[in-house]
């Protein structure tokens, strides 16, 4: 038993012998939390270098910045990527990661990466070293993508190994592993990167049941994404992607505050930019970006006199537009040409897409007069 006394004025209290004496007061905390104090973002325009810098006041300074983004999880119908060859040897079968570079930029939570690092507990992170990934409150506070997060250990006398395939359209990671001193215990999985940040998760249908793991995606400040069947059973056999919200292509948040880049497409975004300061208090503020066509090289809007159709597009797609189209030329996000017909000579031209990865490409419509920069969605 015992008492629970409240005090508005400070006195003395008395202990009570072979009992419990409960004090408690109020206090007012008050912290100075920083703010983002740009109020607009300057326009910018498709295909043209753009910078900006943000700033922020109050708090403690150094700050740290970065944007923002959310991802939505779908279930996918897609074969589960079996490869075995081009092994990935980490620096130790345990606890053990290797860098790989990449073919394209990778777009994640606002910032563009050409490296990765494979880590033996079944993620891919972004900075060397190694750094236990085994839970849901780990993977939140890491930037990492994680498909089968727990203590992984690779038997390679028994076939396990770390697996990639890919290009400058995809780059695909396969752990074939087991649990640490448990080498028959069967983990299958896989994930697959894309330059458009299309994230998807692969699950083989014979992993052993009963492991501790966990699943998801997360920016390490406070943008996560945890799977909806982390840790669970029900997630063998099946593909799940995380789509990224839309957001300018080409651009990117560096943690001091720039955010630049070139922006690939026309249109309008609410970001939201999150300040951080030293004391690791947090604020965000969403502010509208514009990109436009640059009035020196266009001279009409594009979206008003070309017309594309379906985007997004599965096989065939449409163009059409009130001139002659004498040229139309299809790249991906790094600038390579996949596809190009400089023999149109049609108000409307219709393209075969189906032998494309899924993404995000950019198409070129040349006419007599003139050039348009479009945006198509390949699912």
């Amino acid at each position: 038993s015992g008492k629970d006394l409240t005090w508005t004025i400070l006195t003395n209290v008395n202990l009570e012998n072979n009992d419990t004496t409960f004090v408690s007061t109020e206090i007012n905390i008050n912290f100075d939390a920083p703010t983002i104090t740009t109020q607009t973002l300057p326009e910018g325009f498709a295909q043209t270098a753009y910078t900006t810098t943000l700033a922020a006041s109050g708090g403690t300074s150094p700050y740290s910045w970065n944007l923002k983004i959310n991802y939505q999880e779908t279930q996918i119908s897609e074969n589960f990527p079996n490869i075995s060859s081009n092994e990935i040897v980490p620096d130790n079968y345990d606890d053990g990661s290797a860098m790989k570079v990449l073919d394209f930029q990778f777009p994640f939570y606002g910032e563009n990466y050409d490296t990765v690092y494979v880590r033996t507990d079944g993620s891919l992170t972004f900075e060397s070293g190694f750094t236990y990934l085994r839970s849901e409150d780990a993977i939140r506070t890491e930037k990492t993508i994680s498909v089968f997060a727990s203590d992984l250990m690779i038997y390679p006398d028994q076939g396990d190994g770390i697996f990639y395939e890919g290009d400058d359209t995809h780059a695909t990671f396969r752990w074939k592993t087991s649990l640490y001193n448990q080498s028959e215990v069967n983990v299958d999985v896989a994930l697959t990167i894309y330059p458009d940040g299309t994230i998807k998760f692969f699950y083989a249908n014979d992993i052993t049941s009963g492991i501790t793991w966990a699943a998801g995606i997360s920016n390490g400040e406070g943008s996560y994404n945890i799977t909806s069947t982390s840790g669970s059973s029900s997630a063998f056999g099946q593909k799940i992607k995380f789509l990224p919200d839309d957001f300018p292509l080409g651009l990117s948040m560096a943690k001091n505050g720039i955010y630049s880049g070139i922006p690939q497409d026309t249109g309008t975004w609410n970001l939201t930019f999150v300040v951080t300061d030293y004391n690791n208090i947090s604020k965000e503020k969403t502010i509208p970006l514009h990109i436009t066509l640059n009035s020196n090289e266009f001279q009409k809007n594009t979206k008003d006199i070309i017309n594309i159709f379906p985007n997004p597009v599965n096989d065939f797609v449409s163009i059409s537009a009130p001139d002659i189209i004498s040229q139309v030329i299809i790249s991906d996000l790094s600038g390579k040409t996949v596809y190009s017909n400089d023999d149109v000579n049609s108000k409307l031209v219709q393209i075969n897409l189906k032998d494309l990865q899924s993404g995000t490409y950019f198409v070129k419509i040349i006419t007599p007069k003139d050039y348009f920069l479009r945006k198509i969605i390949i699912r």
